[in-house]
């Protein structure tokens, strides 16, 4: 998490500054080297400042300020405890069902209704090697849906 001087987060339907910390998460896109107190750091994220996909007020200005983990006393983020927050449109586990062969001695398919989670369970007959096979599949997806919004990092020294 960093907070660049000067730049705020905007809303995504309104596109209005919010008055909240600006700070953001970010994925660095390669280490970070410095000299001194200046440093260059690559983030993969886009931000954008106008247009249809506004997500900060202004252009981070060259020379900003950089704060990793803004608002606590132990910046390092390597030490205290750490926490995780969010709620069901943050992140989305997803499972579907298989297409299912024809032709085999058992073909079975079952979805747990509190999960959503297929599961398939076919059974054949191998002539070459004379042996029963057994075999369980399971098609599973992760994914973000809305992480930036729905979800928080909580950190404490």
């Amino acid at each position: 998490m960093i907070g660049l001087g000067g730049v705020f987060r905007t809303n995504p339907v309104t596109r209005e500054r919010t008055e909240s910390a600006n700070t953001m998460t970010v994925t660095v896109a390669q280490d970070v080297t410095g000299a001194g107190s200046a440093a260059t750091v690559q983030i993969k994220e886009k931000l954008f400042f106008t247009g249809n996909y506004q997500n900060i007020d202004a252009q981070p200005a060259n020379g900003a300020t950089l704060t990793l983990f803004p608002g606590t006393s132990s910046p390092s983020g390597k030490v205290g405890k750490q926490g995780l927050a969010f709620t069901q449109e943050a992140f989305a586990g997803i499972s579907l069902p298989l297409p299912m062969p024809e032709n085999e001695e058992l073909v079975s398919q079952s979805t747990d209704p509190d999960t959503g989670i297929s599961i398939a369970f076919i059974r054949s007959f191998d002539a070459i090697n004379r042996k029963w096979i057994n075999r369980f599949d399971v098609l599973l997806a992760f994914g973000r849906l809305h992480a930036e919004l729905a979800s928080m990092r909580i950190l404490c020294a």
